[in-house]
């Protein structure tokens, strides 16, 4: 008999209040077979993800402009991204064994850290390479 009364609680409750609207927008990244896999708020108030069958780090605005940077570790697959304490965005490379770092100007050349200590003395040093030129998305 109680059970019997809480679940007609719960069905009123539900009746009465009725779930919101949502609204769901989905946005093809520029790589042809590309796969974002993580995604991070950056400091430039966009959205940072890893595209990690592209190999590229791409990044959206809340308006949809979708910019990406090639990864310059040949099948890296970047995997996971971060803001990091300096406002760079930091990403993982699951292939390429990395840790990678770009600006978010997207300008920024590659970080390949195997240590934190390696990581400072590349980045003062300015050892890093380039990333590739950047790929818009298509409308």
């Amino acid at each position: 008999m109680r059970l019997s009364w809480i679940g007609m609680l719960l069905i009123g409750l539900a009746a009465i209040a009725p779930a919101p609207q949502v609204a769901i927008g989905e946005y093809a990244v520029p790589t042809p077979g590309g796969g974002a896999f993580a995604i991070a708020p950056g400091p430039d108030h966009a959205l940072w993800f890893a595209d990690i069958n592209g190999n590229a780090i791409g990044r959206c605005t809340t308006a949809a402009a979708i910019i990406e940077y090639p990864v310059p570790t040949h099948g890296a697959a970047p995997a996971g991204i971060s803001e990091g304490p300096d406002g760079a965005m930091w990403f993982t490379e699951q292939n390429g064994n990395n840790i990678g770092r770009i600006t978010p100007t997207g300008t920024s050349p590659n970080t390949r850290c195997r240590s934190a200590k390696n990581c400072r003395s590349r980045s003062r040093l300015g050892l890093m390479g380039p990333f590739g030129s950047p790929r818009r998305a298509r409308r």
